[in-house]
């Protein structure tokens, strides 16, 4: 850890922190992302090391962060290791895994807002794909796309965070308690245990319309709310074009008992978008065993029709932000709101001119609840309704 020169913490997790740090050998900025055990007892954290295993196997491959280096930090006697430890939420008493990354200085969270028209969202979308691709080509499947893992720098993105990551190859039973759950698809809500990268096309799909709209469609609260809020959109029809679904084993235990549209509602919801834009939707959010592959969706005329891609370095520039500094800031204002309005019980009301909004905004990660009617995409001809409510990424069954 002498090496480097702490900068700022930029993002943080069940397992670790990210932090923005220089090298003292080089000037050069990465992100160090260390990783703590559990506990004490556990040794090296079994999440860090299939980091590490994925990001040597994938090193290399187009839109996929790549490793610079790896180590283990014991957290004593240097002074960057006690300058660290005023950074860190526990201190380092204990070994951790330190692994170097290049430095990317937004997310997709806080860099939504670059994506203000069809050619920028299309060039999202295609290194995107191009990204999972790539992984899917190696035989790993990532298990937590979402829009704080795909990193962003001078147009570029790249696919990051592999600590849920895990073999394309494998022939045993896999966890269902995978990706994030906005981003979950339906096979794996009701316990799916065998399943391959079409969990990542669905991630895909849901991205898709985040990006198009500015809005998640699903913001479950929990995995029961989760399904109700896909098969609201997605119908009945869904399950009866599921081979097995209905036969997994949270199916009874999470399926709606109130009755459900018969029919997929994307087509009249999405009405205003482009046929091949609703086409590539529909190719990502149906059943696994019909969902088109990363490969074949790049090769959808969504991305050779007019207007074309637009190239990384024509997307517009926006404020360095990542997800974290999102969930301080809006944090901090909270306080902030707080503090005043106890101020203004105290002295009464200020004048006009000192009138601030009593509200903070709602980070990106946490969306205020949503009009049922409503889903406003932020650009001319992407505007539609889709019938969804606001709620936070919390889930009955904790996944990161």
């Amino acid at each position: 850890m002498d090496k480097y020169v702490i900068l700022a913490q930029v993002g943080e997790g069940t397992f670790g922190a990210v932090y923005k740090a220089r090298s003292k050998q080089t000037g050069e900025i990465v992100a160090l992302k260390k990783m703590y055990n559990q506990n004490d007892e556990e040794g090296l954290s079994y999440f860090a090391l299939q980091e590490i295993k994925y990001l040597k196997q994938l090193n290399g491959s187009p839109n996929v962060i790549h490793l610079i280096d790896s180590f283990i930090h014991e957290g004593e006697n240097s002074t960057d290791d006690r300058r660290l430890n005023l950074l860190d939420v526990e201190g380092i008493k204990k070994a951790c895994i330190v692994v170097v990354l290049p430095y990317y200085e937004s997310d997709l969270v806080g860099a939504q807002t670059a994506f203000t028209g069809i050619r920028e969202v299309k060039c999202a979308m295609q290194q995107i794909l191009t990204g999972i691709s790539s992984m899917h080509a190696n035989h790993v499947m990532h298990r937590d796309i979402k829009p704080a893992n795909m990193l962003m720098r001078d147009g570029e993105i790249a696919i990051a965070d592999m600590g849920m990551t895990t073999s394309t190859n494998t022939t045993s039973p896999l966890p269902h308690q995978v990706v994030t759950l906005w981003y979950r698809p339906l096979e794996l809500l009701f316990g799916a245990n065998r399943y391959g990268p079409e969990v990542d096309v669905w991630s895909c799909g849901v991205l898709f319309i985040e990006l198009m709209s500015r809005k998640c469609p699903f913001p479950g609260r929990t995995e029961h709310h989760q399904v109700e809020l896909i098969l609201e959109l997605m119908g009945q029809s869904y399950i009866d074009q599921s081979e097995g679904l209905n036969k997994l084993s949270l199916y009874e235990k999470y399926m709606p008992k109130r009755e459900l549209p018969r029919n997929s509602q994307l087509k009249r919801i999405f009405s205003s978008w482009a046929d091949d834009a609703l086409d590539l939707l529909l190719k990502m959010l149906c059943p696994a065993k019909q969902r088109w592959t990363a490969s074949q969706l790049l090769d959808h005329p969504f991305f050779t029709n007019n207007p074309s891609p637009c190239s990384p370095k024509d997307v517009p520039k926006v404020p360095a932000m990542h997800e974290y500094e999102m969930k301080q800031k809006y944090h901090n204002q909270g306080r902030t709101t707080q503090r005043r309005e106890e101020m203004t019980h105290a002295q009464g009301p200020p004048n006009k001119k000192q009138c601030l909004p009593t509200h903070a905004p709602m980070p990106r990660s946490q969306p205020r609840s949503l009009d049922k009617n409503k889903l406003h995409s932020g650009q001319e001809g992407y505007r539609h309704k889709v019938p969804v409510t606001g709620g936070s990424r919390t889930s009955e069954e904790t996944s990161n």
